[in-house]
């Protein structure tokens, strides 16, 4: 079964308040944008070190997406990242696609 991005554990957070789920998903997706850009950034700089500390953020946004698997892959790249390997980059860009589509719709 493929995983998809949720927001059961944001709506759990926030109960029945529906102002501060807004807020939330507001500030999680400035930061998620950010991070996006600046982990392709430090890609195409070819600075693996930086590109992990980025992607070392972005994997726990991914766990609060339901995304367990995706998090498992995210801290894999983060390892290899800080040991200066790519090869999972265009796996994680998948990934970002994914959310960054599922962010777009909320």
């Amino acid at each position: 079964m493929k995983e998809a991005p949720n927001l059961s554990y944001v709506e759990e957070i926030a109960g029945n308040d529906h102002i501060f789920m807004k807020r939330f998903i507001k500030l999680f997706k400035e930061e998620f944008l950010w991070e996006v850009g600046m982990y392709l950034r430090y890609i195409n700089e070819k600075e693996p070190r930086s590109a992990a500390e980025i992607v070392s953020k972005s994997k726990y946004k991914l766990s609060m997406l339901g995304l367990e698997n995706a998090f498992d892959f995210a801290n894999t790249h983060e390892e290899n990242l800080q040991a200066g390997d790519l090869s999972m980059h265009s796996g994680f860009q998948r990934i970002l696609k994914i959310v960054n589509e599922f962010l777009k719709g909320i």
